[in-house]
């Protein structure tokens, strides 16, 4: 061949794949073709390309430079360069390494130029002429060039075409790896979402090389987890796609899913709805199930815990405790998110969710869903769970055979406490999808086969959780009833007690319309077709009672507790459906003759509910509470009568009222009448006829134990008595109210005479006063009160009542502790979560207010007989402080607290409190309340009550102050613990369980740092009153009374135990610091300064470490004092455990201080550096000594 060789020449040889270049090379023809004026075609350059590959070697080298230069001049067409580029990385490495630092910087100068995925192709040139300049010149050669990329603007197609070949570049620019990482993640925002996926994927293929694996994971996350912008339907397809790369990716690399487990397990505070869903496609790998279950749980429980902990730290910065709050909401958002757009294409998560709200379930903390947990938009542990399960029992078909099956196996395997969670969310499930649910009856079913196996509890909640299906489901109800007989034959008292309440709770379920006033229910326009309705329901409530009475009947003889459940059951029986009654009387009527003696002057044979067995006596008849129940149903129907009389229509009965005749009444209605009246005649005289009753008791020789026995009867009989006198007396006139107070104090002063004949070990017993009783009960003990004050006061403390007759003045101070006691003992039983226990609360809230006030002994003591009811007075004030705390300490929300608190206040301050009630803003009423309240009430009488002779008053009042204080502002909280300081230093104290008290009002109310200082004031005075090894001790301070000989070992052990609760509060931050810090390398939450942002907020690391240093100083301060102090060697003990904690927790901190792997190690902050001196100075060198003296003791020397 010649010399010369033309393009034409050159495109024919190329297109024979066997053909080469000439040889010897025509070198000057080709370079002249290169370097032509015009561009070379894109044809001839990639023939000539083709040519130089298939040559053998040596082949002409200076051939590719120019066909370089040529490819990047900007007149080659750029439509070719995606077929062209891809030639070259081969023939690279033949080139004169002299020459790579000049094409660099021609490649790079042409990125800013990059505009489209065709010139974007010439981003393949990068990574071969990296790795060459490299492995020629070294790193730092390359470095300007990076640097160059890092700063120049990306554009889109430029981004994603980085990406792609970042795994490439990995290698030889490893510590730019992270640059270029931030940079992608930064401009992400600018991608198609439709090329989010194939981004992924790029980004996950160099994960998958094991090169910033934490990083990549993390910025996945908080992208996708962003709003990502596009038609939700997109959106769904693109996650979904992204979803199956990444579980593709796992499965071919385990350590990647290790790595996205370990990333929300660094950082709560990043969770979002597209990691949960990332999460529970990883867990589809069975190598991953338990650790990514493990993990979400964990992102739960310890989000709702931080929050808790944070709340009630008041000395750490506010902007952690709203960091705390905002990684909770944002944890329990994702889950919700992810579990609301779970349909459509992402099924296969679905059991993934299943699995993790049943394990939320489990793990719910009561203090964590309760009130404890603060009404700010989190739900708690429990609730999300069951709202989970919620969701996706509706959302998912799927699901609910799944949801069905975990709520039956759980129920029947788990412990009880554990399985009345699962029962609440299949009682929710019952409530919310009745009709879906109706679908699943054959496990409830199965679940009742193992009725009379459950545990009480567990079995009365799940037929509850039911009835509202029975209704729905005739077969249910049928099957209910089945389950129930075969229990009644079981020998455990439990499984019959479950059972009755089974019984009783099937035929309210019937009756659950016929209310007890339902014709002011009932609206005018359709009263004549919800009277029908109601009918109806009674017809079928008597039916069902009428056909279970039989098994009913069989309740008759067994237990006593069997007895007395459906004793209870048959009063809200006929509350929900009067027309019952006249059947229930004849179902009672034959068992109460068995202890009812007509003829005898003492009408209730007390013997028969009794029995002895090998010297033993046993209850076999709780007839207490069969005349409670006998009493309430026959108060029912006497009022069902008065209202007939007046005209007000019973749609139970008829739509009017009752013609001539009609008014049926039942001959054993009429018996138990007459049967109550006789007994309540009698229990009214029998403390005048003692000898009556004593007689009884000395007839037989009886066991001592049978005869303490019937006195707890005859108070127990007593109290009924009394509960229907108080009902009378609540719609009696004037005229009737004399007489039935009469009869009222009779019975009280029997009720004594009883009660003290019992031992106090004997005095447990069952409630009988209704609420309504008890306020009737309340208001005649306040109108009894105030007639025995004088005027003056009972017109500042009180309002004006209706005085009673002198003679019933001598009467009062028994029939106020009677009142109280019952009150206390009714506010002691009452279940909490009763939905009426609220409106409870705030009507005996009022009343045993007013009655703590009339009950605040006067300024000087009383003498000579009178002295007598002062020490009364004061038994009684402590009772009714007792019962306003016990009130208050119901486990309620605080905007509940707030109403009861205002109420309470409110009645003791009287309606003229000067103060303009807002109508909408009861925080600000309440602070305004509790100012006029301190000022008016509380100090003046704590003043007076804490003395040497009223320590339980003060100490209940005390409580009292504590409770309301704590649900005031940082800033009334404040000064209402200036005061209590105030109050320490001119009081002289000599009593344990006050002081006690106070030192606790005391260090809660008072806000951080002041706290920390005032405990240090204290213990320095301690130190005084213990004496050390070079000072005797004093018989008590001079700057703070309250601290001498006396109360010394109470003041230390509440000084030690606000220790031992900071060290639990320091243990938790020193973890949230350490996260801070960085220990949890890789987490994207944090910035180069160790600052954090959650949902808007920012946590500084070096605020928290002040913080948490501060509070350490002043704990070791505190201790120090201790150090020096001639303790006990029970108080020695238990301070140097509390140290031996406090150092640990020391240890812990102090390696926090170490840098992390591949981090410069700095010293340390000037607040740890002065922590660490103060413990060496004050406390080490201290204990040393504590230690030897507390040796020397031991050993007697």
């Amino acid at each position: 061949m010649s010399t010369t060789i033309t393009a034409d020449e050159i495109i024919s040889l190329a297109r024979d794949p066997s053909s080469t270049l000439p040889s010897p090379p025509p070198l000057s023809s080709l370079l002249s073709l290169l370097s032509s004026s015009s561009s070379p075609s894109p044809l001839l350059l990639s023939s000539l390309l083709s040519l130089v590959s298939r040559s053998p070697p040596p082949f002409p080298s200076s051939l590719i430079h120019p066909s370089l230069l040529s490819l990047l001049s900007p007149s080659f067409p750029s439509s070719h360069l995606p077929q062209i580029t891809p030639l070259f990385p081969p023939l690279l490495s033949r080139l004169d390494p002299s020459l790579l630092p000049s094409l660099l910087d021609l490649l790079t100068s042409h990125f800013s130029f990059i505009s489209d995925p065709n010139t974007a192709s010439l981003l393949d040139l990068l990574p071969p002429l990296l790795s060459l300049s490299i492995s020629n010149y070294g790193f730092p050669t390359v470095a300007p060039f990076l640097d160059r990329i890092l700063s120049s603007d990306w554009s889109k197609s430029f981004l994603l075409k980085f990406t792609s070949i970042l795994h490439e570049l990995v290698p030889d620019v490893g510590p730019s790896v992270p640059d270029f990482l931030d940079k992608i993640f930064n401009g992400m925002s600018m991608v198609d979402i439709q090329d989010l996926p194939s981004l992924v994927y790029q980004l996950l293929l160099l994960a998958s090389k094991g090169n910033c694996r934490r990083t990549v994971i993390g910025g996945i996350f908080r992208v996708l987890g962003a709003h990502v912008r596009g038609p939700r339907s997109i959106v769904r397809q693109v996650e979904g796609t992204v979803l199956m790369h990444v579980n593709f990716a796992v499965k071919q690399d385990l350590t990647l899913g290790q790595e996205i487990v370990a990333t929300v397990r660094s950082d709560l505070g990043s969770l979002n709805h597209f990691m949960v869903n990332v999460l529970l496609s990883v867990a589809r790998v069975k190598r991953f199930s338990d650790s990514v279950m493990s993990a979400l749980k964990t992102a739960v429980v310890d989000s709702n815990r931080d929050c808790k902990v944070s709340r009630d730290c008041k000395w750490l910065p506010n902007c952690l405790k709203e960091q705390c709050l905002e990684t909770a909401k944002c944890v329990e958002q994702a889950i919700m998110k992810a579990v609301s757009e779970s349909n459509g294409g992402r099924e296969h998560v679905v059991p993934g969710f299943v699995q993790l709200g049943f394990l939320l379930l489990e793990s719910g903390d009561s203090g964590l869903n309760g009130e404890d947990n603060p009404k700010n938009g989190i739900m708690g542990i429990q609730e999300l769970g069951i709202q989970m399960l919620k969701s996706l029992f509706e959302i998912h078909e799927m699901s609910r055979t799944e949801v069905m099956q975990q709520c039956k196996y759980r129920i029947l395997s788990m412990k009880p406490q554990q399985s009345i969670l699962v029962i609440r969310l299949l009682g929710c499930l019952i409530q919310s999808y009745r009709y879906a649910i109706l679908e699943y009856v054959s496990y409830l079913k199965e679940l009742l086969d193992y009725f009379a196996y459950m545990h009480q509890r567990t079995a009365t909640a799940l037929i509850n959780c039911m009835l509202s299906l029975v209704r729905s489901n005739r077969e249910l109800q049928d099957y209910i009833i089945l389950v129930v007989r075969k229990a009644m034959f079981k020998r455990e008292e439990s499984v019959r007690v479950a059972a009755t309440k089974a019984i009783v709770d099937l035929i309210l379920i019937q009756s659950g319309f016929c209310k007890s006033y339902p014709s002011r229910i009932l609206d005018s326009s359709s009263q004549a077709s919800s009277s029908q309705q109601i009918e109806v329901n009674s017809g079928l409530s008597k039916r069902l009672f009428d056909d279970l009475s039989g098994l009913l009947r069989r309740c008759l003889s067994q237990q006593v507790k069997v007895k007395e459940v459906l004793y209870d059951g048959l009063v809200r029986i006929v509350s929900s459906d009067p027309s019952i009654a006249s059947s229930i009387f004849d179902f009672l009527w034959p068992h109460f003759v068995l202890f009812y003696a007509e003829d005898s002057d003492c009408p209730l044979r007390i013997d028969a509910c009794f029995k002895v067995e090998n010297g033993k006596v046993h209850v076999v008849e709780p007839l207490d509470h069969l005349l409670s129940c006998i009493s309430q149903i026959n108060a029912i129907q006497q009022q069902i009568k008065s209202d007939l009389q007046h005209g007000i229509s019973w749609p139970c009965f008829s739509l009017s009222g009752p013609q001539d005749g009609e008014v049926h009444k039942s001959s054993s209605g009429d018996a138990f009448s007459t049967a109550m009246s006789k007994i309540r005649k009698f229990l009214g005289s029998c403390a005048t006829e003692e000898k009556q009753v004593q007689s009884q008791e000395t007839a037989n020789s009886v066991p001592a134990e049978m005869v303490s026995l019937r006195r707890l009867s005859f108070v127990s009989f007593i109290e009924v008595v009394i509960n229907m006198i108080l009902s009378e007396l609540a719609k009696s006139g004037n005229q009737e109210k004399a007489s039935l107070e009469k009869e009222l104090f009779e019975l009280v002063e029997s009720y004594n005479f009883f009660d003290k004949k019992i031992a106090p070990s004997k005095k447990t017993r069952g409630h009988f006063f209704t609420v309504s009783s008890l306020l009737v009960l309340l208001q005649v003990s306040i109108r009894l009160c105030t007639t025995s004050v004088p005027a003056k006061t009972t017109q500042d403390r009180t309002q004006n009542h209706t005085q009673p007759s002198s003679s019933n003045l001598v009467d009062y101070p028994k029939i106020v502790s009677f009142a109280l006691d019952a009150c206390l003992r009714h506010l002691q039983s009452v279940n909490s979560s009763k939905e009426v226990l609220v409106e409870d609360l705030k009507q005996l809230c009022v009343p045993i207010s007013q009655l703590a006030l009339l009950l605040v002994p006067g300024p000087k003591k009383e003498a000579g007989p009178k002295k007598k009811i002062v020490k009364c007075k004061g038994d009684q004030l402590c009772v009714a402080l007792t019962c306003l705390k016990e009130i208050l300490k119901k486990n309620l929300p605080k905007d509940m607290l707030m109403d009861l608190i205002v109420e309470m206040i409110s009645a003791m301050l009287g309606k003229e409190t000067g103060i303009e009630e807002p109508i909408n803003d009861l925080e600000d009423r309440f602070v305004d309340l509790i100012g006029l309240f301190l000022e008016r009430e509380i100090k003046p009488m704590f003043s007076h009550l804490i003395g040497p002779s009223l320590n339980a008053e003060s100490e209940a009042l005390a409580e009292l102050i504590l409770i309301i204080g704590k649900s005031l502002p940082a800033e009334q909280r404040s000064s209402l613990s200036l005061w209590v300081i105030e109050l320490y230093k001119t009081k002289k104290i000599e009593n344990a369980n006050s002081v006690c008290t106070m030192a606790t009002i005391a260090i809660n109310l008072i806000p951080a740092p002041k706290d920390v200082m005032f405990a240090k004031d204290v213990a320095a005075e301690l130190l005084l009153v213990f004496g050390s090894e070079s000072d005797d001790p004093i018989p008590a301070s001079e700057r703070f009374s309250f601290v001498n000989c006396t109360t010394k070992d109470a003041i230390a052990g509440v000084l030690l135990g606000g220790v031992e609760s900071s060290i639990i509060e320091f243990d938790w931050i020193a973890s949230r610091l350490k996260e801070m810090i960085g220990l949890n390398s890789g987490s994207t939450a944090f910035d180069e300064k160790g600052s954090r942002h959650i949902g808007g907020t920012m946590v500084s690391r070096i605020e928290v470490e002040d913080a948490l240093y501060s509070r350490l100083i002043s704990v070791v301060h505190l201790l120090s004092y201790f150090a020096e102090m001639n303790l006990s060697d029970s108080q020695s003990a238990c301070f140097l455990k509390l140290n031996v904690r406090f150092y640990r927790l020391l240890a812990r901190i102090s390696k926090l201080q170490i840098a992390p792997k591949g981090c410069k190690q700095s010293f340390p902050g000037l607040k740890f550096q002065k922590l660490a001196e103060e413990t060496c100075k004050l406390l080490t060198c201290q204990l040393y000594k504590f230690i030897s003296l507390v040796q020397y003791r031991h050993q007697g020397i």
